[in-house]
């Protein structure tokens, strides 16, 4: 089961996706996220309001990142994990 993470924001999910190197391309209702180098692929709702705590584990599972690495980046000073440099 994802981790439950409340109170993330589109914009700020958007954000830390872009730090970590991810390529975005519109389709649908949601926004796609790809690293290039790393093949991973995920995709974030538009809508207004906040992300889903769900949808917020489930995008953290699918592009590998734990817990504690989202939380370090999400203060803005974390160092984002070599594995996401290009």
């Amino acid at each position: 089961m994802p981790p439950y993470i409340p109170g993330v924001s589109r914009r700020e999910l958007v954000r830390i996706l872009r730090r970590f190197n991810f390529g975005e391309s519109e389709g649908g209702g949601h926004t796609v996220f790809r690293h290039r180098r790393l093949g991973l692929i995920t995709e974030i709702p538009r809508h207004s309001g906040d992300v889903s705590p769900r949808t917020v584990g489930g995008i953290l599972i699918q592009i590998g990142l734990t817990l504690a690495e989202f939380d370090e980046v999400r203060r803005r000073r974390g160092r984002i994990p070599e594995r996401f440099h290009e």
